[in-house]
């Protein structure tokens, strides 16, 4: 069995499996159309069966791994007990099962893919979820996961499908501040500040770095490279550490300056951290 990695956006691949045979990638696929029909197979007079170059079941489960990716994304689970609902819980992004394997956060992690993209599928003692403010949550019957927060008939105890809640509907907004709240202070929060620290232990070593350069020119003079052998090595090495540590610096202030626009000033003014680093080391201030 040959496997192909295909992108569909950055940091994001599908696994397809093949069937017999290679796969040309620059074979373009042929496609019978009967009317607004077309088929997801080609025909191949010299094999036995048809040979697909798609599958829609992988499709599918893409664009469920899309949906359920996003943290903000409220969806609502039901807990069933002899048939009738007896509670309904807002989740933040996503029901997990106790088996599940976590999607890799590396573009190039392709083993690390969840049950659904392999080819077998375990059985899940329980399911947990965080609910928007962050409580933590865990079950072990049958329940139902919905997009919408649909009504519960008080008489039957089942979940009416043509009638939408309104007023948890109109709680979304709340459920989605509450997650980005949670997920910020509680994992977020956490990179920005170590990203901070390591800036600023950076700009303390170049600072005193570049005042030993200092001290090596108030004892020599002229041209580095006519110094004693000591003093010349000293100052090479420092002049390459300066080089690498304020290169580093730079990562950080762009990764850190990035990412912290994408949230309010508020939430770092709380947690005592700079909204945006400064280029210039120098200037960074202690918090």
């Amino acid at each position: 069995m040959k496997r192909v990695l295909y992108p569909v956006t950055a940091g994001f691949f599908i696994l397809i499996s093949s069937g017999c045979g290679d796969i040309n990638l620059n074979d373009a696929p042929s496609f019978s159309t009967t009317g607004n029909s077309h088929s997801a197979f080609v025909s191949n007079s010299t094999n036995d069966g048809p040979k697909l170059f798609k599958s829609l079941d992988r499709i599918l489960v893409t664009e469920r791994m899309y949906l359920t990716n996003e943290p903000t994304n409220i969806m609502w689970i039901y807990l069933e007990s002899n048939g009738r609902i007896m509670a309904r819980f807002p989740v933040a992004g996503n029901v997990m099962t106790s088996d599940k394997v976590a999607t890799a956060n590396f573009e190039d992690n392709s083993g690390d893919l969840p049950n659904e993209l392999r080819t077998y599928q375990l059985t899940s003692d329980y399911v947990y979820w965080f609910t928007p403010n962050g409580e933590y949550h865990q079950f072990n019957g049958e329940y139902h996961v919905s997009g919408k927060p649909y009504e519960i008939d008080n008489k039957t105890g089942l979940m009416v499908t043509g009638k939408v809640d309104e007023t948890e509907e109109k709680k979304r907004v709340e459920y989605q501040s509450q997650v980005t709240d949670f997920l910020f202070n509680s994992r977020v929060m956490g990179d920005f500040r170590n990203v901070y620290v390591e800036a600023r232990t950076i700009a303390e070593e170049v600072v005193k770095l570049v005042n030993e350069v200092k001290v090596l020119k108030t004892r020599n003079t002229g041209d580095p490279s006519n110094w004693g052998s000591n003093d010349e090595r000293r100052f090479n090495n420092v002049v390459e550490v300066v080089k690498e540590k304020e290169e580093r610096y730079k990562y950080l202030v762009e990764w850190y300056n990035n990412n912290s626009s994408k949230y309010e000033k508020i939430q770092f003014e709380k947690k005592l951290l700079p909204y945006q680093l400064p280029h210039d080391y120098t200037t960074l201030e202690v918090y």
